[in-house]
């Protein structure tokens, strides 16, 4: 992957889509209203500014807590432009205090948020020693240009926060270069997406798969994205779809079975996608052989992680095996090993090792489990 030393990805985001004459391409659909590249740059340009007035400088952390949204994208590329470090949470959290944790660890000083999360996220910024301020996503303006940060490609551009299948959730660190890995491998030589696609994850921003899914891989190319605010049912994930017509869809296994089960669901118009993708939990072949009886729609299973960013092991349309996770992406090498780190034999257990450059630089003051 050829990037320059300096180099700074909220700015290629936008930047690559300004240069390719793309400023009145639509960039976002979404019930706030739709925005070209152009609008999108003028948004993203006025987060930076709102993020600045709040005097954030470079490395300092800018938790973004809120329903996928232009404002949340502007938010979170706008913070990497000037420098400092978006760390996306879930804004599904039920009470305030679930969210001192996501504070306390990234003494994050500003909290972005929307009027859905303002009030649980309030009272945890309340209770941080450092009180960090608030910052509505849906109440940015646009701006003018703001000058992008000189970051290096190996600079800490953005946090992940992990499932915490094993205590508090972990603070995963990605770099300058990750996001450009992840599309210049599985986006683009697995997906095969283009700019004339629209994306439509229901899976929010805040996790690694929709992150992928419906910002960077689409910007990437200058593609389209539909994002919807709030939790997805099989009824607004089909009206969504026959409104917005989009080309690839995203979505997790248990939502597709519960697509298969909704009354009237083979009767919808599912005919704009050319592709689906499944991931962040095993895809049974019954329900992978029903969604292509149903819409002679194959889907693409595969599986990815918060610390590789995204999907690393795949099924292809020509190289498919329903109930496998497929074949490793390019550019990343796998190995299942033993308790000693040796290999095992064919068809046996063990432990999945994952090389790529898109891998994480460290879990955040985690210096034991980084070295893992």
């Amino acid at each position: 992957m050829d990037l320059p030393d300096r180099y700074n990805v909220g700015a290629d985001l936008i930047d690559r889509n300004l240069q390719a004459g793309r400023e009145r391409k639509l960039a976002i659909h979404s019930a706030s209203g739709d925005l070209t590249y152009g609008d999108l740059a003028s948004l993203t340009y006025g987060a930076a500014q709102a993020l600045l007035d709040l005097g954030i400088r470079r490395e300092e952390r800018v938790l973004i807590a809120g329903y996928d949204s232009p404002g949340w994208v502007a938010s979170f590329l706008g913070a990497i432009q000037i420098g400092a470090v978006p760390v996306p949470v879930n804004p599904l959290l039920q009470r305030s205090e679930d969210y001192d944790h996501f504070i306390e660890d990234s003494l994050a000083s500003v909290v972005v948020v929307d009027a859905a999360s303002e009030e649980k996220l309030n009272g945890a910024a309340g209770r941080a020693p450092h009180r960090p301020k608030l910052l509505r996503a849906d109440q940015l303006t646009v701006g003018d240009a703001v000058a992008p940060a000189a970051t290096r490609k190996d600079d800490m551009a953005f946090w992940l926060y992990s499932s915490g299948s094993t205590g508090k959730p972990k603070a995963v660190v990605h770099l300058q270069h990750d996001i450009p890995y992840t599309c210049l491998t599985y986006a683009e030589q697995v997906l095969g997406i283009t700019e004339r696609d629209i994306t439509f994850s229901t899976t929010g921003l805040f996790h690694a798969y929709g992150f992928g899914n419906n910002l960077t891989f689409p910007y990437w190319v200058g593609a389209s994205t539909v994002l919807h605010a709030g939790r997805h049912t099989p009824a607004t994930v089909l009206e969504t779809i026959e409104k917005r017509r989009p080309t690839l869809f995203f979505s997790a296994p248990t939502l597709y079975n519960a697509i298969l089960n909704f009354d009237g669901a083979k009767t919808r118009d599912l005919k704009s996608i050319r592709h689906c993708v499944a991931a962040a939990e095993a895809l049974p072949a019954e329900v992978w052989r029903r969604w292509k009886d149903a819409f002679g729609l194959t889907i693409l299973d595969g599986v990815g992680s918060t610390e590789l960013l995204h999907i690393y092991c795949s099924n292809r349309l020509d190289d498919l095996r329903p109930g496998s996770s497929g074949k490793p992406v390019p550019g990343y090498e796998l190995k299942v090993l033993d308790e000693q780190a040796q290999p095992v034999p064919k068809g046996e257990a063990g432990d999945l090792y994952v090389k790529g450059d898109s891998a994480l630089a460290l879990y955040w003051a985690q210096h034991e489990k980084s070295k893992r």
